[in-house]
């Protein structure tokens, strides 16, 4: 996942290389396939064992993942800050809008603070993170970096990926009951107050 606009430090990095072993590659062009089989060798200047070679995937693995979830968590919350700035829009057209300004501020006020811990949100342009402390996501992408190489993961890469992944889920939880409970309140007192989907200027 991939946050539009969003500008990473260190670049993010590609998905996990896989281990060294005997895989299948297959081409496909209309209804033409072609499989072949390619032996992919280890680095032979190093003596990382196939072993260690699976503990360093699966770590680059787990990076990856943590830092979808970092992203599509970002994404969420844009689309539905989004669709509540839509409404509270329509609502102050309609003059509706007294009666939801309190829990529309509230549950946009809890948007920022978790995406403000998980992305660097002022950062625009390359040189920005110069400026701007990096935040989860940037943390999480350069530690793949560290563990990226023809060597097993060290202890220390563990505890700092335990650490950061362990903050990401705070706020990856704290997103789920924010959506659950407060989106549903929002959601209800919009439909208790029957602001209209489309409301036209006078």
């Amino acid at each position: 996942e991939r946050v539009p606009g969003a500008v990473a430090w260190p670049s993010h990095p590609p998905g996990p290389r896989v281990v060294p072993g005997t895989y299948t590659v297959e081409l496909q062009a209309g209804e033409t396939v072609r499989t072949a089989t390619i032996d992919l060798l280890p680095d032979p200047r190093y003596d990382t064992t196939g072993e260690e070679y699976d503990e360093q995937f699966e770590l680059l693995w787990a990076i990856h993942e943590s830092l979808d979830s970092a992203h599509e968590a970002v994404n969420t919350i844009r689309d539905v800050r989004s669709q509540v700035q839509g409404a509270m829009k329509r609502a102050k057209a309609a003059g509706m809008d007294a009666d939801l300004k309190d829990m529309s501020k509230a549950l946009l006020d809890a948007f920022k603070e978790i995406e403000e811990t998980i992305i660097q949100t002022k950062s625009k342009s390359s040189q920005d993170p110069l400026n701007y402390p990096i935040k989860l996501n940037d943390k999480i992408g350069a530690l793949a970096y560290t563990v990226d190489g023809d060597h097993p993961p060290t202890a220390q890469s563990r505890e700092v990926f335990e650490y950061l992944d362990t903050r990401l889920r705070e706020q990856l939880a704290r997103l789920e009951t924010v959506l659950a409970e407060d989106v549903k309140a929002f959601n209800d007192k919009v439909l208790d107050l029957r602001v209209p989907a489309i409301v036209l200027e006078d």
